[in-house]
């Protein structure tokens, strides 16, 4: 209950605080004990939390594809085979050919 009246307060914490927070949350609405305007306020926090959680996870994505890319232009350069550079960055053939250019 604490947590739902002081949400902002979540806001500021790191992520995988906040994480924990927010399952340990969706155990207690499972009970189905919340009123209707605590049920509201874990809703809207939980969207944002799973929106949050999608934007860090592409970032998260992003950035490893960026290196992968990165590595295998050292690779390429260390003229190491395709197949190698692709079982080593999962990258496509495809993909690398492309830095190649």
């Amino acid at each position: 209950m604490y947590n739902l009246k002081h949400m902002e307060t979540l806001e500021k914490m790191p992520f995988e605080a906040q994480h924990k927070i927010f399952k340990r949350l969706a155990e207690i609405a499972d009970s189905k004990t919340l009123t209707k305007e605590e049920q509201e306020k874990y809703d809207n926090s939980m969207m944002v939390m799973w929106d949050n959680y999608a934007v860090f996870k592409h970032a998260v994505e992003k950035e490893a594809k960026k290196k992968s890319k990165e590595i295998a232009l050292k690779l390429l350069a260390r003229n190491t085979p395709l197949d190698d550079i692709a079982d080593l960055t999962d990258l496509s053939i495809e993909e690398i050919k492309k830095l190649e250019q």
